[in-house]
C-alpha cells in the first residue's frame, strides 16, 4: 500500500518507559503548520483551552494543534497556562505537563482521559522522541522545571530520545528534596524506569549538573557506564551556609529565564525583605514585579511560593555539597560568567578522570538559548556518537 499522506516528524513521541506514544501523534490528515488554517477546536473543552491561551499570549487565532512554544510561550507563560488549567478543571498538574503536551488538542486529550495529575512526582519527562538510539537524561537547574531544555532536545531529539527529569517538589503535595544525594537517587530511580541498563549519558544546566555529576558517580561506583557526563555552565559549590539574597536570585531566576530583566530596586527591596525575615512580603513583591511586566498574572500565591520552596531547597543543596571524586570524563561547557568564577578550574579539583572545557561567548542563561545550546548539543551529540552509543 502506498500512502496517501505524509506527517513529517522531527522525532516519534514517546511515553515514560520509551514506547511509541499514539496518542502524541499528530493528525495524519492535517497539514504542516504554517501551510494550513488554524484546526479549530472539536468540543467545549478544547475551546475553553483556546481561549486560555489567546488570554496569556495577547491574541487569538490559533489552532489545536500549535505549539504554546512556538507561539511565544516562556517558562512564566507555561506556569500561568497550569495555573489557569488547574483552576478551571479542578487537576493538580505541574508545568511539565506543558512541555509534554503543548498543544490545545494534547492538553484537552490530557483532561479528557482524566490525567488529573502529572504522574509520579519527579519522574522523566520525554522531551523528543528521537530515533533508535540510547536516550539523554537532562536534570532540573535549580528552578526545578526543565522547560530550558527544549531548544537542546530540538537538536538531539532528531534521532535520540531525549528526557528532562524535573524536581518532585514542583508536583502539588509533594516536599522538595533537601539534599543533593537525595534528588540524585529520586533521579536515578526515573532515569531506571526508562533505561533499566547503562550505558547512561547524563548532562545538567547550572544546578542541575551538580545532581547529574552525583548520579554519575553513584553508577559508576555501582559498576554501571557512563557514556557522557555534560555539565552546563555548573557552579563549584562554596563553602555552606545559606545565601543571603535568596528571594533576589529567585526573582532573577524567573524573569532571565522567561528572557526578561531583572530591576536594580527589586534586587534591593527583596534583599531588606529577607534581611528582615519578611520572606512572605518579599514573594508578594516578586509576584507584583512579575505582574508588573506582564509575566505573572494569573499565578497564585501558593503556586508562587511552592516554586520558591523548591529554589530555596535547591540552592541550599548547592551550598552544602560536596562533590566526590569521581573517575570517569567530564564534558564542561562554561559561560563567560564561569570564567569570572573560576568554575571549570575548581571542577578540576574534584574529577580524577578527564576534565575537557570548552568555553562559549555567552553569559550563564544565553548558554541554554539560540546558537549556543544549538553548538553545546551538536558537540554532545558528537561525543556520544564517537562513543558509537555502547
Amino acid at each position: 500500500m502506498v500512502p496517501t499522506v505524509w506527517s513529517p516528524l522531527a522525532a516519534m513521541p514517546l511515553t515514560h518507559s520509551g514506547k511509541l506514544d499514539r496518542k502524541r501523534l499528530p493528525d495524519p490528515t492535517a497539514a504542516p503548520a504554517g501551510d494550513r488554517p488554524a484546526a479549530p477546536p472539536r468540543d467545549a473543552r478544547e475551546q475553553r483551552l483556546l481561549e486560555i491561551w489567546a488570554e496569556l499570549l495577547g491574541r487569538s487565532g490559533f489552532g489545536i494543534h500549535d505549539d504554546f512554544f512556538d507561539a511565544g510561550g516562556h517558562s512564566l507563560l507555561a506556569l500561568r497556562l497550569i495555573s489557569r488549567i488547574n483552576a478551571a478543571y479542578g487537576t493538580a498538574l505541574g508545568v511539565s505537563a506543558v512541555l509534554a503536551h503543548p498543544t490545545v488538542a494534547r492538553q484537552a486529550a490530557l483532561l479528557r482521559d482524566g490525567h488529573g495529575t502529572d504522574g509520579r512526582p519527579g519522574a522523566a519527562v520525554p522531551l523528543a522522541g528521537g530515533g533508535g538510539q540510547p536516550p539523554l537524561f537532562l536534570v532540573h537547574p535549580v528552578g526545578g522545571g526543565v522547560l530550558c531544555y527544549r531548544e537542546a532536545a530540538a537538536v538531539l531529539g532528531t534521532g535520540r530520545p531525549v528526557h528532562g527529569l524535573p524536581a518532585p517538589g514542583l508536583t502539588p503535595g509533594t516536599p522538595p528534596a533537601a539534599t543533593v544525594r537525595e534528588l540524585a537517587d529520586l533521579g536515578l530511580r526515573a532515569v531506571r524506569e526508562v533505561q533499566p541498563a547503562g550505558p547512561y549519558r547524563l548532562g545538567g544546566w547550572s544546578f542541575g549538573g551538580l545532581v547529574a555529576y552525583e548520579m554519575a558517580h553513584t553508577l559508576t561506583e555501582q559498576g554501571e557506564d557512563v557514556a557522557l557526563l555534560a555539565l552546563l555552565d555548573t557552579g563549584f559549590p562554596g563553602t555552606g551556609g545559606a545565601p543571603d539574597t535568596l528571594l533576589a536570585d529567585f526573582a532573577e531566576d524567573l524573569l532571565r529565564s522567561a528572557g526578561l530583566g531583572m530591576p536594580e530596586p527589586l534586587a534591593a527591596s527583596l534583599a531588606a525583605a529577607q534581611a528582615a525575615g519578611h520572606e512572605e512580603d518579599g514573594l508578594r513583591t516578586v509576584r507584583d514585579e512579575l505582574i508588573r511586566q506582564d509575566a505573572g498574572a494569573g499565578l497564585t500565591p501558593g503556586e508562587l511560593a511552592r516554586h520558591y520552596a523548591v529554589f530555596r531547597a535547591n540552592t541550599l543543596a548547592a551550598a552544602a555539597y560536596r562533590p566526590p571524586a569521581h573517575r570517569g570524563a567530564v564534558h564542561f561547557y562554561q559561560s563567560t560568567d564561569g570564567v569570572r568564577l573560576g568554575s571549570a578550574r575548581a571542577w578540576a579539583r574534584a574529577v580524577r578522570g578527564p576534565l575537557v572545557v570548552r568555553e562559549l561567548d555567552t553569559d550563564h542563561y544565553g548558554i541554554v538559548r539560540g546558537a549556543h545550546i544549538r553548538e553545546t548539543a551538536k558537540d554532545m551529540e558528537k561525543i556520544m556518537g564517537e562513543g558509537l552509543d555502547r
